[in-house]
């Protein structure tokens, strides 16, 4: 199924983007349709979902899972399908009350359990998850050690951890603050260094949204009319992944995967 397909299931979606954009839709039948056939029609978005859905899929699915920075809950939601209790964790309540909203309409979401916290002061104990995912939030973290530090903490011996953030790319140093990024980015030295630091090592890093990549995204996220966006997504879609391969220029965004020590 296409990546996001499962927002198909609500009747409303309610949501924000970092660079400060408000979406409230609802959800008609057509609607759901379109996102049953094309899922979330976001080239950054699934570009990097693509690669962390492909890394959960390396790991074993009998422990418990924590979502850290979960926002409005697409990879909770996700992993509940198949790991049967997953802590979703987010610092803003209006996310975490959109998101217990959401797993009141099913009952296949109920082993979702919502917390409202900060990744600088965890309300976990130590070694109590298994895997965490983390995606899009660190470089929002002005103390980021201090939460790359609690991530490792709570995280098991032999645990995985799949972080994704911007690289420290010429691009993202000229825009970072635009989507309230405390950095542009991290290099692999410093994610190794972090995760040397923090009783961890790096097992694979994904890179993706090369120069042509970022220039679809620029073009395609212009569309206001949902019926263009849908239209032209997959055309777009198909050379964002093309570019993947063929490496124009720096990449902008990389997904992680650690392990504990």
């Amino acid at each position: 199924m296409p990546i996001g397909d499962i927002f198909s299931k609500l009747d409303e979606l309610n949501v924000s983007t970092a660079d400060d954009k408000e979406f409230k839709i609802k959800l008609t039948q057509i609607k759901k349709l379109g996102l049953r056939i094309i899922g979330v029609p976001h080239l950054g978005f699934r570009g990097r979902a693509s690669l962390i859905l492909k890394f959960l899929n390396k790991i074993e699915k009998n422990d418990l899972v924590l979502d850290a920075g979960c926002g409005y809950g697409f990879y909770s939601l996700t992993l509940s399908k198949k790991w049967k209790e997953v802590y979703a964790l987010d610092l803003e309540k209006e996310r975490i009350d959109e998101l217990n909203k959401i797993i009141k309409t099913r009952q296949e979401f109920s082993g979702i359990k919502t917390f409202e916290g900060s990744l600088t002061n965890l309300p976990f104990k130590n070694n109590f998850f298994g895997l965490i995912l983390c995606s899009e939030v660190v470089e929002h973290i002005k103390d980021d050690k201090i939460a790359f530090s609690e991530l490792a903490r709570v995280l098991k011996p032999n645990g995985y951890l799949i972080l994704s953030f911007p690289t420290n790319s010429r691009n993202n140093k000229k825009e970072y603050k635009k989507f309230h990024h405390e950095r542009p980015g991290y290099d692999r030295k410093a994610i190794e260094e972090i995760a040397g630091k923090n009783g961890l090592f790096v097992k694979e890093i994904k890179y993706y949204e090369y120069s042509l990549g970022n220039l679809l995204f620029r073009i395609h996220n212009r569309f206001s009319n949902l019926v263009l966006t849908a239209l032209f997504f997959y055309p777009f879609y198909a050379l964002f992944i093309l570019d993947n391969i063929i490496k124009t220029g720096e990449p902008n965004g990389q997904v992680v995967l650690l392990r504990k020590k």
